[in-house]
């Protein structure tokens, strides 16, 4: 089911992360047909150089960072680390975490902070959308 794209603003940006490219692809094509601009990243240090934290939260020459699509087991900094530092510069970003692993293999990576929901590969896009267009809560 594909909910109308109006609670997004066309500034708007979504960060997807992994280090599998053809994840990376396949979230990106799936988000431009819900009319959203979307960064391909393969590791946390690529996006966050990509970043410049400004009154509004996180920029890009592309426009707000409105949501992360971040893989958990990512080289050099995790999932959890990098939502973690996303959060800290802006407590409103939706993030989502995925993970091919079950979660209780992954728990020595820590827990997710706080709001950050979390879902399995491989997942169904009708579960995501309503995360990343903000028509789901994402509580606590």
């Amino acid at each position: 089911m594909h909910i109308p794209n109006k609670m997004v603003p066309s500034s708007a940006v979504v960060a997807v992360v992994d280090d599998n490219e053809s994840v990376v692809e396949s979230l990106c094509t799936w988000l431009s047909t819900l009319n959203m601009r979307s960064l391909g990243c393969a590791d946390a240090h690529s996006l966050l150089a990509a970043l410049v934290h400004g009154p509004q939260g996180w920029m890009m020459p592309a426009g707000r960072l409105h949501a992360a699509i971040i893989d958990l087991n990512l080289p050099l900094m995790n999932g959890f680390e990098l939502a973690g530092r996303l959060l800290e510069g802006d407590p409103d970003l939706k993030v989502i975490i995925i993970t091919a692993a079950r979660w209780e293999e992954d728990s020595h990576k820590g827990q997710p902070p706080p709001g950050v929901r979390c879902l399995s590969k491989p997942f169904r896009l009708e579960d995501i959308e309503p995360l990343v267009l903000g028509t789901e809560d994402f509580g606590s």
